[in-house]
């Protein structure tokens, strides 16, 4: 983290800064999709926070979870224009998802589940079938099968029109620990910078602000030695800022 504070004239200034407290994300929601182009190959969706649940023991001390909301849908897409006879599919495939239990991810599995759509240029059709669960870090659509009706029943096929497609979607609703008084591992350090003075600090984990304190002692003397102002050495500083 880097910030340019301040600028200064001369260098006979102490600068004197306390990083003292941080401010972290409360909450926030975050939608991940997964779309499968030609509808047999297999469809993975993570949620934003499946990484650091997966690998880190203690994560429920960083963060936490709210709500995990689960959606896959077959479905027609309006956007491509297409003029289309009567027809009808059904998608069918199997799922896997990662649940958390405590604080470890636990798999999960059904098998078979369908998802059916229609359509019809001159009556009422459904242009989209969803299945909807709650709490999976990701889920995993394997074994996918795309059935056409020929009239009289539903038949193993391939995809033979652009307008159709299957999307995996997980909303993850997270929080951060909210803490005042935490500060960075590594205390802020000042560099000059022409006329400016940097300050430099080690970032934090979900920080959304820092709060910097600083304040200048006039450390002039009052003499110059060829032309140049002397210092006060910092030892003989006398100050107190509260």
């Amino acid at each position: 983290m880097k910030n340019r504070i301040i600028q200064i004239a001369r260098q006979s200034v102490l600068l004197l800064v306390l990083l003292s407290s941080q401010f972290v994300t409360i909450a926030g929601e975050v939608v991940v999709e997964g779309m499968n182009a030609d509808l047999t190959t297999d469809l993975l969706v993570l949620s934003d926070r499946h990484t650091e649940v997966d690998i880190d023991p203690i994560w429920d001390t960083h963060f936490g979870i709210a709500a995990v909301r689960n959606k896959i849908t077959f479905g027609i897409d309006q956007s491509i224009l297409q003029i289309d006879p009567i027809y009808e599919y059904k998608v069918v495939f199997d799922l896997a998802w990662e649940k958390i239990v405590g604080t470890s991810l636990v798999m999960n599995n059904l098998t078979d589940l369908e998802l059916k759509l229609n359509f019809d240029p001159d009556g009422s059709y459904q242009d989209q079938e969803l299945y909807t669960f709650e709490g999976g870090m990701s889920m995993n659509l394997t074994n996918i099968r795309l059935y056409k009706w020929d009239g009289a029943s539903f038949v193993l096929t391939t995809l033979d029109r652009d307008n159709l497609f299957l999307k995996g979607e997980i909303t993850t609703e997270s929080y951060d620990d909210f803490a005042y008084n935490l500060v960075p591992v590594n205390l802020p350090t000042l560099s000059l910078d022409g006329s400016d003075v940097l300050v430099n600090w080690t970032s934090m984990h979900a920080a959304e602000a820092y709060d910097l304190e600083w304040a200048w002692v006039n450390a002039y003397d009052g003499e110059t030695v060829a032309g140049e102002a002397t210092l006060i050495p910092e030892t003989g500083l006398m100050y107190d800022f509260k």
